[in-house]
């Protein structure tokens, strides 16, 4: 077993490479993020905390704790997220923007496509460094590693994982639409209702009753915690992941070049209004005649 798993090991790093040099193709500056397996350097871990009030749907407070044992080591089961007034969602990951991140046999063992979309994401992370105290730091760059990862797996004539992918990216679509569509009804019940109506959690559900893709996800994603407790901090949490999903590749598709989108994203102002004002301009520049 120890011999696959160092196979498994080697041939991410060697797949690390690849798509690092794939991305330099797109304009993605590679970086020291996840170049190393966990045979060469020690694995760090990243348990976040999102914390904000309870009835508000908003970019949530956020610190980390990091622990040297993998994710799948740590007792995340055996952490309460209840905290009066607040909604609390935990989520741990051995895969984020710092050089401190190594390739661990959990990573190793992930689907090709999956790998190949973080690898991706880390990097376009320290791309857009001055996106980082926005409401965008999450928002532009998952679209992009997607759209990278798709070109990186066509490089490689992985059909099987080219095919899968794009419907993967067009289930993320109705995904997003169906986030921002919950959050602008929860937004109106929120704040057309009192913090002590009893019904109000009830109501909330009822909501997401309504938008059955979402609603299997999020349950799925808090098995392991009270639902009740990381309610709002999951669906803020998820929003700022997935809310310009359908916006950014709507650009890509006007413009027909990852390279040039990914670029001018790179461009982009720091600051959240900033931001927004820059995407609209971007995208009166790709809809006028080429």
């Amino acid at each position: 077993m120890a011999g696959i798993n160092d196979e498994l090991l080697a041939e991410t790093v060697k797949l690390s490479k690849e798509a690092k040099k794939f991305g330099r193709t797109l304009g993605i500056e590679p970086t020291e993020i996840l170049s190393k397996s966990s045979d060469e350097a020690p694995a760090v871990s990243f348990l976040n905390m999102y914390v904000q009030e309870k009835m508000t749907i908003s970019s949530p407070g956020s610190f980390y704790v990091a622990f040297s044992a993998l994710c799948s080591n740590l007792p995340i089961k055996s952490l309460v997220n209840q905290l009066r007034g607040h909604s609390v969602y935990f989520r741990c990951t051995n895969e984020f923007a710092s050089s401190e991140a190594v390739i661990t046999l959990d990573f190793a063992k992930a689907s090709l496509t999956r790998k190949a979309e973080v690898l991706f994401h880390e990097d376009l992370h320290m791309n857009t460094k001055q996106t980082w105290s926005s409401d965008y730091v999450e928002s532009l760059v998952t679209p992009l590693a997607f759209l990278a990862s798709l070109e990186f797996l066509k490089s490689k004539h992985e059909w099987t994982s080219v095919s899968d992918l794009m419907s993967y990216i067009v289930s993320l679509r109705l995904f997003s639409q169906e986030l921002t569509d919950l959050v602008a009804k929860l937004t109106v019940l929120y704040s057309s209702s009192s913090p002590d109506d009893p019904n109000i959690h009830a109501e909330a559900e009822n909501i997401l009753m309504s938008f059955p893709n979402y609603r299997r996800y999020i349950l799925t994603a808090l098995k392991d915690q009270y639902f009740d407790g990381a309610f709002e901090a999951k669906i803020s949490h998820d929003l700022m992941y997935y809310k310009d999903f359908n916006r950014i590749i709507k650009l890509y598709d006007k413009t027909g070049n990852l390279k040039t989108l990914i670029e001018d994203i790179k461009k982009a102002p720091s600051g959240t209004k900033e931001i927004e004002k820059y995407l609209e301009k971007l995208e009166e520049k790709y809809s006028k005649p080429r």
